[in-house]
């Protein structure tokens, strides 16, 4: 059996495309989610959303975390819980803007929403 050192050797060289994906932990009842792979820092916006921020483009999303996941899904009738990608996503940051949004963060939920609506994110 190969070690892990010797299959991580024998990958080819140079980056790998990134794929968006998001990761859901029932125990932090949180949903994280990235649609690039690049460096970033956090910005907490409200009590349920925090957002990743591109450390080379300014105002540039690289991807978000949603607390208190099930709460907010539970206010949603026939959310699908097996799809966490695509319009779930657009939906989940939809609902996230109208509880809890001041009018002037309308801009960027509207804008995450439409990176979720847009994005293939894998589960992880």
């Amino acid at each position: 059996m190969a070690s892990f050192l010797d299959e991580l050797l024998a990958l080819p060289m140079g980056s790998p495309k990134f794929l968006p994906y998001c990761v859901h932990s029932a125990e932090a009842d949180t949903l994280t989610g990235y649609f690039r792979g690049d460096s970033y820092y956090s910005e907490r916006l409200t009590d349920h959303l925090t957002v990743f921020w591109s450390d080379d483009e300014p105002k540039s999303i690289v991807g978000f975390r949603v607390k208190n996941v099930s709460g907010i899904t539970s206010q949603l009738p026939n959310w699908v819980h097996a799809d966490l990608g695509g319009h779930q996503l657009r939906i989940l940051f939809d609902k996230v803007r109208d509880s809890e949004s001041k009018p002037s963060d309308a801009s960027l939920f509207e804008e995450l929403a439409e990176l979720a609506g847009n994005s293939e994110l894998q589960k992880a």
